[in-house]
């Protein structure tokens, strides 16, 4: 399964490398580029913005947000505007 996961907190993160562990590919975006570097040395995608993480799934799409502040961009991106 591909999923993009949003937030990689603690708890984020460790939820990021058990999906790797389980084999699924996962795109991750955060504010902190240190957590997500700690991913993506693991297996996960890097997306450089929401929208880049929302572009590299394919409809059905699967998001995890893990963190208000990253779902108050979310509510921002062009994901949410009408098309």
């Amino acid at each position: 399964m591909k999923l993009g996961f949003i937030g990689l907190g603690r708890m984020g993160g460790n939820m990021v490398q058990r999906l790797l562990r389980a084999r699924h590919e996962v795109v991750v975006y955060d504010l902190d580029s240190s957590a997500v570097k700690a991913v993506v040395s693991r297996g996960a995608k890097e997306a450089k913005s929401i929208d880049d993480l929302v572009a590299s799934l394919v409809p059905t799409r699967i998001i995890w947000v893990m963190c208000l502040q990253e779902l108050q961009l979310l509510k921002r991106s062009s994901v949410f505007r009408r098309r």
